[in-house]
């Protein structure tokens, strides 16, 4: 299971709990979420995802409590992934903008869609299948579901594939979802007939959308301090003393492929390597003010061979030896100064 879980989406479904009449305040401090925690966007533990759940099951069952949390998911509560979809024109051009804004509300899966065969399907396709993730599944069709019942005219679902197995009493998911269930899919999936993707949206507004899409860039998760960028520091800092700084290690650290990651980052403009050459300096410079490690440990630290191999890196950075690049803001007294001179 991913290891991350964004923070507006534990606050997402705590609302679709006190939504279904449970304790919300109590079922996060179970969780050991602090109220605080679920502000200003950061991702959480997935333990948390994992704990609010088992409480819930505790007190509610299982059966399908995934399918009417999200049946039950307030509007906005997926912030302006929810706009932009309900700002759409039609259903199809709605899902589109699910799926390419779907990360922001989850670490571990995508959401992709295909036409075949007559249907229109929105399939949740998880990078790692485990038990933990069948209930992420079912609230987010219940969610999907709930938004577009609401605001399509005759919306109706063909059919509703899940990875689970049968419940006790599977006719009630069918009711809820309003389509026949079946079960032990490889992935889960609604099918809609193919006409759905065609059906207006009757909250369609195009200055919205488009409104919402400029101001994406600004609000994407990656930019200075957001809750991407914190965690990808947070594994580099983790990864690079065991010497693993490729894209593919640290994207299965944050919960998603290595595609994804890339994607993620080209989006605001970056890339994965220069990203980590930005990590490596600032990292580099914050430990050689401190003053307590050695060059030695700094360069295993941060993920290089040698001792050499760092200080090579440090010069193109900076066009100073590390010595001398201390020595120089010890001088001005003012670490954080820009001014330098070339090393001799």
């Amino acid at each position: 299971m991913a290891r991350w879980v964004p923070a507006l989406t534990v606050q997402a479904v705590l609302e679709a709990f006190r939504e279904l009449g449970l304790d919300d305040r109590r079922l996060r401090v179970e969780a050991g979420v602090p109220e605080r925690a679920l502000e200003g966007g950061a991702l959480l533990p997935a333990v948390v995802w994992q704990k609010l759940w088992a409480s819930v099951y505790r007190d509610v069952g299982r059966d399908e409590i995934g399918v009417r949390a999200g049946l039950a998911l307030p509007f906005g509560a997926f912030g302006l992934m929810d706009y932009l979809a309900a700002s759409a024109d039609t259903l199809g051009m709605s899902c589109e903008a699910l799926s390419q804004h779907f990360h922001r509300v989850s670490c571990e899966r995508s959401l992709e869609l295909e036409e075949r065969e007559g249907w229109y399907r929105i399939k949740l396709v998880v990078m790692e299948a485990s038990e933990d993730t069948l209930v992420g599944d079912e609230f987010a069709l219940g969610a999907i579901v709930g938004r577009l019942r609401a605001r399509v005219d005759g919306f109706s679902v063909a059919a509703v594939q899940l990875r689970r197995a049968p419940p006790p009493h599977a006719d009630k998911l069918a009711e809820l979802l309003g389509a026949p269930v079946s079960f032990g899919h490889a992935v889960a999936a609604l099918c809609l007939p193919e006409r759905m993707r065609d059906a207006p949206i009757s909250s369609a507004d195009p200055w919205l959308r488009r409104t919402l899409e400029s101001l994406l860039p600004h609000t994407e998760l990656g930019g200075p301090g957001s809750p991407l960028e914190r965690s990808l520091r947070d594994c580099l800092r983790e990864l690079l003393p065991k010497g693993r700084l490729g894209a593919s290690r640290v994207a299965g650290a944050l919960g998603m492929s290595e595609r994804s990651l890339h994607r993620r980052l080209r989006e605001i403009g970056q890339s994965y390597q220069g990203l980590v050459d930005v990590f490596r300096r600032e990292e580099a410079e914050r430990l050689l003010l401190d003053g307590r490690v050695d060059m030695a440990e700094i360069a295993h630290r941060l993920g290089f061979a040698d001792q050499s191999a760092f200080s090579r890196a440090f010069r193109r950075w900076t066009q100073m030896a590390p010595r001398v690049w201390l020595a120089q803001r010890s001088a001005l007294g003012s670490p954080g100064s820009d001014l330098a001179a070339p090393d001799k």
